[in-house]
Parts: structure tokens; sequence; C-alpha cells
């Protein structure tokens, strides 16, 4: 197994992702492969504070973000989907090792994960208003959509990948900042995606990764 870790180190996160930055815990907890009940690595275990931070961080950003334009957003969600696909191979070996999936698995969900990517920036740009017929002729009804504000998203851990950019994609392509809280079993995933997107450009605060362990999920998720 540690041949297949060394293989994937420069995806492998031990920190939170919090407005753009790589953030520690005063308290953490391993994450083992299910298979083997290896050590895989270490995040944090965060506390309600913590996240209460994250969603201030994600409502800061909010604004910015939504005033993009869809061309704008979708543009970053495509360069988010590159280097998923550039990274192809080790998100699948991450994977595997996380959840316990056989590689073939992990493979066909990293395809699945960058097919959504590929379906919101063309979506972003495609968020159409509508004229409403008027009850009377000296009105018009026009509708907007908007930007609801920053999104909670909680995963499981079956797809670690795929549940992620499911719903985070679709906010971002609204023009929604989020804070993502992955299942306390498959954090590595998330992160790593966390990673590939800061390469990809998403600007600061508007993704965002906080982890916590089995016991302080239920206290986090009440944020």
């Amino acid at each position: 197994m540690q041949r297949a870790i060394g293989t994937i180190s420069h995806l492998l996160k031990s920190k939170a992702f919090v407005n753009g930055e790589w953030v520690a815990s005063s308290q953490s907890y391993d994450v083992s492969n299910p298979a083997t009940n290896e050590k895989i690595g270490s995040v944090p275990a965060m506390s309600q504070s913590e996240v209460r931070e994250a969603i201030a961080t994600a409502g800061a950003a909010q604004m910015e973000w939504s005033l993009r334009t869809g061309n704008e957003r979708g543009q970053v969600i495509r360069r988010w989907l590159d280097t998923v696909k550039g990274h192809r191979n080790a998100l699948a070996t991450l994977v595997t090792l996380e959840s316990g999936k056989v590689l073939a698995e992990a493979l066909g969900e990293v395809d699945y994960t960058a097919s959504y990517l590929e379906w919101y920036a063309e979506a972003a740009r495609r968020i159409y208003g509508e004229v409403i017929p008027a009850p009377s002729r000296d009105k018009q009804l026009l509708l907007y959509r908007q930007a609801v504000g920053p999104c909670a998203l909680i995963t499981s851990w079956n797809f670690p990948l795929a549940l992620v950019i499911r719903k985070s994609a679709a906010a971002l392509a609204a023009g929604c900042s989020v804070v993502v809280k992955p299942s306390e079993e498959t954090p590595l995933s998330a992160l790593a995606l966390a990673e590939l997107g800061e390469q990809a450009g998403i600007p600061r605060g508007v993704l965002n990764v906080v982890t916590s362990d089995r016991g302080g999920t239920p206290a986090v998720g009440e944020e």
C-alpha cells in the first residue's frame, strides 16, 4: 500500500481547505484503508467554531462569485474538469485506497465525476430567465434566476468524488459558494478535489472543504 500512497502524494492532504488555504486543527483523526485497516493519512477533526468560520468565509466570497457571468463561471469549472482528467489514475487510486472500490470501478467514478463537471461548465452559460404572460396590458412580468447564497454540501462515502462534484459543480455554476463536509470515512478524495479546484483557479472562499471525525460530525452538521 505504501507504494500506492507514494503515487498519489501530490493529492494527499492532511489539512482542511478554507478560504483558499490549507488549515489544521487542534485535533485530528486517521483515515484507514477499509480492506487492510492500514493508515492512509490524517485530517483535521474540526470544531463547530472552525466550521462556522468556514461558513462565514463562503458568505464573504459569495457576492463576487455570483456577479461573474455564467460564461466566466463555466470557464473555471471547465478548468477544474481538465485538472480532474489530468489526474485520472491518481484519483482512482485514492478512491480505491480510501473507499475499498476495485480500481476498475474507481476509474469509472473518475469518469462519472468528470461528466458532471462538463455538464455544469456548459449549464452555467444557460441559466435563463423567463417572460411570464401578465394579467393586464400595463404590466410585464420578468423572472430572473439568482444565486441563493452559500451552500452546505454533505456527502456520503460510497461515491467520494462524484457526490462532491455533483453538488458543488451545480452550486458553483449557479453562482453559489460552497462548504463541503465529506464523509468522515472518505475525506481525502474531497480534499484532493479541492487541491485540483485550487489549481483550476476557483477563487478564495468559493470552495471550502471541512472535515470532522464521527464523534464531531453531528455537532458540525448543526452549523
